[in-house]
């Protein structure tokens, strides 16, 4: 089903029946990677997934949206289908929505893995790339001087950026930079939602001293964490995965 909202399609679908649980996928995926979650959380509750703009069947946004702009688009998705709390289950970078909802409304529960949001320490060596990148975008838009740089940035970006950068669309891109750069911490506090955090111990992409750091942080938070899992633990290890979420929300 498509819902528009302020313009922009939002492909979502529903399934089961029972309290509303909304789940809010990870960069770079869809609602269709939570498919075994799905027909787990439909025999007790309407599961409600959604596609973010420029994911999935949800077309790209015209603007280069802030996390604060999905955010706001999944809370007026939330009042167009009347489940102003649901229960929240959220991957990576919709664990950065989450946290925003989660600091904004009173929710029932939420469950965050592999959830983004920390600013990650960086080295030296961070700087050096982003800043080098920058300097070659700026430069490839001179007059003459960008016959020489156009293909050194291409060939630079392929080098130093992410898989997640490299794999985006121009838009998308814009947006990513834009999204990594906003610092989440400050709302940890305001969080009053019973929280189920779950980690696997191997994530690379948001480390386990960010799900413990917000253990720490949030005021009702409990962390679990998977052995030999990595960000998608919930995809390699789902049995394990259900069970845990299953005895926090029996709760």
């Amino acid at each position: 089903m498509i819902l528009k909202i302020d313009q922009q399609d939002i492909y979502y679908e529903i399934h089961g029946e029972g309290p509303p649980l909304l789940m809010l996928h990870g960069w770079g995926s869809h609602l269709n990677n939570f498919s075994a979650l799905i027909d787990t959380c439909k025999t007790q509750y309407t599961v409600y997934a959604l596609d973010f703009p420029g994911f999935g069947q949800s077309p790209e946004p015209e603007t280069t949206l802030s996390i604060y702009d999905y955010a706001e688009l999944t809370e007026k998705f939330m009042d167009a289908l009347k489940i102003p709390a649901p229960i929240l289950l959220a991957h990576s970078f919709g664990g950065r929505v989450a946290l925003i909802i989660g600091s904004r409304r009173k929710l029932p529960k939420m469950i965050i893995t592999g959830g983004a949001g920390i600013r990650p320490d960086r080295a030296p060596s961070y700087y050096v790339k982003t800043y080098g990148y920058k300097l070659m975008r700026l430069l490839a838009k001179v007059p003459l001087l960008n016959l020489v740089f156009k293909e050194m940035v291409e060939d630079y970006r392929k080098k130093v950026g992410s898989s997640d950068y490299n794999a985006a669309s121009p838009r998308m891109r814009q947006v990513l930079s834009k999204v990594v750069a906003q610092d989440l911490r400050h709302h940890l506090k305001d969080i009053t939602a019973p929280c189920l955090l779950i980690w696997g111990d191997l994530d690379t992409a948001t480390p386990l001293k960010d799900g413990e750091l917000m253990a720490r942080e949030i005021p009702n938070a409990g962390l679990a964490v998977i052995k030999k899992g990595t960000h998608y633990a919930f995809l390699e290890q789902h049995q394990l995965f259900v069970s845990i979420m299953n005895k926090f929300l029996e709760e």
